[in-house]
């Protein structure tokens, strides 16, 4: 099995070492308290309860079958490509000052 990456935490505040995680497609292990639901949408991970029976589960079947891991894999760095990159980010930033001025973000100065 590839690595994977489990962050455990009750909070978390946008987890850079996440963001690594995804950039290089690293399966991901989050609880909810990660704060990150993107993570099952995209399939680049699980957000599972804070539960170490559950987690002990994600893991075994991250273990048991690899081609889990490997789908994370894909996903995850598609989803860095999509949504991390300084372009990715300075879109959605433009997109947001966009909305506050009510101008679409190609016509902002």
């Amino acid at each position: 099995m590839p690595a994977s990456f489990l962050l455990t935490s009750v909070h978390e505040c946008h987890s850079m070492t996440l963001n690594e995680a995804l950039l290089m497609g690293t399966p991901l292990l989050v609880t909810e308290g990660v704060n990150f639901p993107e993570l099952d949408r995209c399939g680049a991970g699980r957000v599972l309860p804070c539960d170490p029976v559950r987690i002990a589960e994600a893991v075994a079947e991250l273990l048991d079958d690899p081609s889990i891991a490997q789908r994370m894999n894909i996903s995850g760095k598609a989803y860095a490509r999509d949504h991390l990159t300084w372009a990715a980010v300075a879109r959605t930033l433009l997109d947001a000052y966009g909305t506050i001025l009510g101008t679409p973000h190609n016509r902002l100065p």
